[in-house]
């Protein structure tokens, strides 16, 4: 199939310059609004330090269109990959066709290998791979490439993910929120003046990673001999995309893009080579 890709080649490289519109004009913002902050509950008598996040302004409307506009790019290259292999192997392209994602073995057989049996071929036309070969490369590699040989931590998967925020932004705009990648990340982010060591050090992190408006993020308890130390929030946070509601606590699915970006492009490279 190579040198049929082009089109598809042109939508991720636009999926990758709105990636790289968000990453120059989102610092910007960030300088210039101060969207985000920290308060600090003390305890003298318990020698302890509580920080709480606080998101003082939203993201901008243009952050969730552009987002949401390199969703659909990655997306649609997808569904186009399958259309062009069902032309290449001389199939009929219909509204059913497109890449399947999908999270369970028994939905790859139900939904896709199935469907091209004769019993079940007036359901959606056949099913999404119609016309093309279930013993060619090009089914071996969609098939490959499906969340579900992931088991239960499928919901991970980059095209699991793409595919989520890809529906879910069709009702409901995607949110960019304030992420701390690990409990580790939490912690590092704060710096001690002077240098005390701390008897306990609590990173207080959603499992999802997700920085909610008003919660409290960290707990710092100091030895009673000491004075308690100043302290301050020295290094930026993350940011992610994530469907849903904003500010809910566990709603949605963090994802990054350009993950998403570089497994796509993973798959179009193996098409690409296909002869």
């Amino acid at each position: 199939m190579s040198g049929q890709l082009d089109e598809i080649r042109a939508k991720l490289d636009r999926a990758e310059e709105h990636l790289d519109a968000l990453d120059e004009r989102i610092p910007e913002w960030l300088s210039a609004e101060k969207p985000h902050g920290f308060s600090r509950h003390e305890d003298e008598g318990q020698r302890l330090y509580v920080f709480s996040f606080h998101e003082l302004k939203p993201f901008p409307p243009w952050v969730a269109i552009i987002a949401g506009e390199t969703v659909h790019q990655m997306r649609s290259a997808l569904d186009h990959l399958v259309a062009r292999t069902i032309e290449h192997q001389g199939g009929q392209v219909t509204t059913a066709s497109g890449f399947p994602v999908i999270h369970t073995q028994r939905q790859w057989e139900t939904r896709v290998a199935q469907r091209g049996k004769w019993w079940q071929l007036w359901r959606k036309e056949g099913g999404p791979l119609k016309g093309i070969d279930p013993a060619s490369h090009a089914w071996a590699l969609i098939q490959d490439a499906q969340p579900y040989h992931r088991g239960k931590q499928a919901g991970s998967h980059p095209l699991y993910v793409l595919n989520d925020l890809w529906n879910r932004d069709k009702h409901r705009s995607a949110n960019y929120v304030w992420m701390a990648t690990t409990r580790q990340a939490i912690l590092d982010m704060f710096t001690i003046e002077p240098p005390v060591e701390p008897i306990e050090r609590v990173a207080l992190l959603p499992k999802d990673g997700t920085l909610i408006n008003g919660a409290a993020i960290a707990r710092f308890r100091f030895p009673a001999d000491k004075p308690l130390p100043e302290m301050k929030v020295e290094h930026p946070l993350t940011r992610k995309v994530r469907t849903g509601k904003r500010g809910v606590k566990g709603d949605g699915r963090s994802i990054g893009l350009r993950d998403c970006l570089t497994f796509v492009r993973d798959i179009a490279q193996k098409f690409d080579e296909l002869v």
